[in-house]
C-alpha cells in the first residue's frame, strides 16, 4: 500500500492505494477504520481484482488529526492530504 492520492475523480476525497491487497484483507481495514478511528470510506475498483479505499472529503479533518501528529513537518507541506498543512 503507498501513500495514496487526493483525488479530482472522486470529488477530492482521499484514496488508499490497496492495489496488492486481497478484497477481504481490504474489507477488513476498512472495518478496523470505522471501528477505532471512526472514519467512513468507501471501495472503488480500480482494475480487476484491484480496490481502493477512499475516505470522503468530509472526513479529511478526522484523518488529519489522526495521522499529522506522526508526520515530520517538512513532508506536511507537499503532503497530498488536504487539512494536514
Amino acid at each position: 500500500m503507498d501513500y495514496g492520492r487526493w483525488g479530482i475523480d472522486t470529488l477530492r476525497a482521499t484514496h488508499l492505494n490497496t492495489d496488492s491487497f486481497i478484497l477481504n484483507d481490504i474489507n477488513l481495514l476498512r472495518v478496523a477504520l470505522k471501528e477505532y478511528f471512526y472514519l467512513r470510506t468507501r471501495l472503488i475498483k480500480k482494475r480487476k481484482e484491484q480496490w481502493a479505499i477512499v475516505i470522503p472529503v468530509r472526513q479529511i479533518q478526522s484523518l488529519a488529526s489522526i495521522v499529522g501528529p506522526y508526520m515530520y513537518p517538512t513532508s506536511t507541506r507537499s503532503y497530498k492530504v488536504k487539512g494536514l498543512i
